[in-house]
């Protein structure tokens, strides 16, 4: 009887994914390292300039104290999470899969080496190659909760406004706008110059594949 992985050719596709993988790291690596060589730093590493205390809250736009705390707390669970997946999560799975994808070998030796050998070579791959992935992608999650939260207290901020006037003719509608207009400008540029490289990366490498 012929096993499914047989079928499915799941050997060859395996690996198309994992050099797909490895081109995309890559690939985005490039991008991080032009910036770095033009001394172009994106927008979206303000909040964390403002998470090691290189420059004040009020200079990224948080005024309340519970959007600030709320940040922080948020920052440090991914921080946490991510340095707990690159510095056991993908260690441990490497010994797992080459435990387990070389477990049909008779020989002892033969095994101990190949076992050894690739253990620390896709320990290695996974360290400097899935880790700069699941990085880039805290990178961008926590970008995107800052806007979350500056977004939610305008919008608050506009209800409260529209409840305090009620039955008033003025309402400072042009201070609302500026502060809108301005989160708006620094989702576009984070896009236009940081995150469309890295879908223009992943389109180019899975889409190929």
């Amino acid at each position: 009887m012929i096993p499914p992985y047989h079928v499915y050719n799941a050997k060859l596709e395996g690996n198309k994914i994992i050099i797909s993988i490895g081109f995309f790291a890559l690939l985005s690596m490039l991008f991080d390292y032009y910036e770095y060589k033009n001394n172009l730093k994106p927008n979206y590493l303000k909040v964390f300039d403002m998470l090691s205390g290189s420059v004040t809250p009020i200079s990224i736009g948080f005024t309340e104290e519970a959007d600030i705390l709320k940040m922080i707390k948020k920052f440090c669970f991914l921080l946490k999470s991510c340095e707990s997946i690159t510095k056991h999560s993908i260690p441990i799975a490497s010994i797992l899969t080459c435990c387990y994808a070389f477990s049909r070998y008779n020989n002892f030796w033969q095994y101990i080496y190949l076992y050894i050998t690739h253990t620390i070579h896709w320990t290695a791959v996974g360290y400097f190659i899935y880790a700069f992935i699941i990085w880039q992608i805290f990178y961008f999650y926590t970008f995107c909760y800052y806007i979350r939260i500056k977004l939610r207290s305008n919008a608050s901020m506009v209800f409260w406004k529209l409840i305090s006037n009620y039955g008033k003719s003025e309402i400072n509608i042009k201070i609302i706008l500026k502060n809108f207009d301005s989160i708006f400008a620094q989702i576009n540029e984070s896009n236009t110059n940081r995150w469309s490289n890295f879908i223009f990366a992943v389109w180019l490498t899975f889409g190929l594949t």
